[in-house]
C-alpha cells in the first residue's frame, strides 16, 4: 500500500476499514472525486436506468398511491332513475319469463290449485322462484332489518347477491333483501 502522501480522506478510508481499504488505486476509482453523502441517508433513491426497472417503478409507484376500486366504480357509473315508462317493457318480459320458466301457458284455476295441492310440487315450485332472475318483477319489501325498507312496492330493477334495487314512484330505494320461501298471493316478499 502506498500512503506516502494520503489527504484527510483517504486517512478515514484506511482507518474506518482498516485492511480491507485496500490499495490507493482502488481507493482513487472507488472514492476520490465522487460525493459521499454523510448525511440524509433517508433521501429517496434515484429512479432506475433501465427501462425494465423504469417500468417495474412505475408500476410500485402506482400501486402504492391507487384509489380503491370502490371509489373507481363510483366514479365510472353515474347512478340514473328510470322512470316507470322506461321499465314497463322490462315488467313484461320478466312475466313471459315467468310463464315460460314455470310452464304456466294455458293453466286454468282449476288445474294450478289441483298442482299446489302436491307439497313435492310447491317445494320445487320455491327452491326455481328462487333461483330465477328477478329484474322486472313487482315486489313489496314485508320483513327487513331497516325499518324504512318495509312497505316499500315497486319493481326490481338490478338484482345482485343481496341486494335488490327497487323503482318505487320513479325514485331508486337500495334495499338489501333475501328472498324468502313464504308465499304471498300480491307480491314477492322479502326480508333482510
Amino acid at each position: 500500500m502506498d500512503l506516502a502522501a494520503p489527504d484527510a480522506a483517504q486517512r478515514v478510508w484506511h482507518e474506518v476499514l482498516g485492511p480491507e481499504a485496500g490499495s490507493r488505486e482502488q481507493y482513487e476509482a472507488r472514492i476520490h472525486g465522487k460525493k459521499l453523502p454523510l448525511a440524509n441517508i433517508d433521501r429517496p433513491a434515484p429512479p432506475p436506468a433501465t427501462p425494465m426497472l423504469r417500468h417495474q417503478y412505475a408500476k410500485a409507484m402506482r400501486r402504492a398511491t391507487r384509489t380503491p376500486a370502490k371509489a373507481k366504480r363510483a366514479r365510472r357509473r353515474p347512478v340514473s332513475t328510470p322512470s316507470l315508462p322506461q321499465i314497463e317493457p322490462l315488467v313484461t318480459l320478466w312475466t313471459s319469463y315467468i310463464r315460460d320458466a314455470l310452464g304456466l301457458h294455458g293453466l286454468t284455476r282449476t288445474s294450478a290449485n289441483l298442482r299446489l295441492q302436491s307439497t313435492s310440487y310447491v317445494t320445487s315450485l320455491q327452491t326455481s322462484l328462487l333461483k330465477m332472475d328477478w329484474t322486472g318483477a313487482h315486489v313489496t319489501v314485508i320483513r327487513s332489518s331497516q325499518p324504512t325498507h318495509v312497505h316499500i312496492s315497486g319493481i326490481i330493477v338490478q338484482e345482485t347477491h343481496e341486494t335488490l334495487r327497487i323503482v318505487t314512484d320513479g325514485s331508486i330505494k337500495c334495499t338489501y333483501a333475501l328472498l324468502t320461501h313464504q308465499a304471498s298471493p300480491n307480491a314477492t316478499p322479502c326480508s333482510a
